[in-house]
């Protein structure tokens, strides 16, 4: 039997609002090949779309405890695109087998991953390093 993806019409839609290109097959490979014991392709991945004011975070690493093989996505969309990106996020986890978390707001990709610069000057509570400690960071 052979493994295969499809990318989820949701997150396409999502990709094409914020304007980002990401090959979203390559990510799922990489992902399975850490699964297989490529544990150095092991990464943060930020991909920004040209006008660098929207961007979709994908935290890979796989929890040598966690059976279900989990990976975390972050999006960030500009103030006029927010009601859209907020209703196909809201889709794209209802369309997923196993719901495991869902967070909007304002602050919650940055305080997860403090990477994004800009919205490091936006926040008064400090964030919680600890997801991205000894992480690759790829910003593309």
């Amino acid at each position: 039997m052979e493994d295969s993806f499809v990318e989820s019409p949701f997150f396409y839609d999502i990709r094409n609002l914020l304007q980002i290109d990401l090959n979203v097959i390559t990510w799922a490979d990489e992902c399975y090949d850490i699964l297989t014991g490529k544990r150095a392709l092991q990464r943060i991945k930020m991909v920004y779309s040209e006008c660098k004011r929207n961007y979709i975070l994908l935290d890979n690493y796989f929890d040598p405890y966690d059976q279900l093989d989990t990976v975390s996505i972050g999006i960030k969309g500009e103030e006029q695109v927010v009601p859209e990106l907020r209703r196909l996020t809201r889709l794209l986890f209802d369309d997923c087998e196993y719901k495991i978390s869902y967070r909007e707001g304002n602050s919650e990709v940055f305080m997860k991953y403090p990477i994004d610069e800009v919205s490091r000057k936006r926040v008064l509570e400090l964030p919680d390093n600890r997801y991205i400690l000894e992480k690759i960071i790829e910003i593309s």
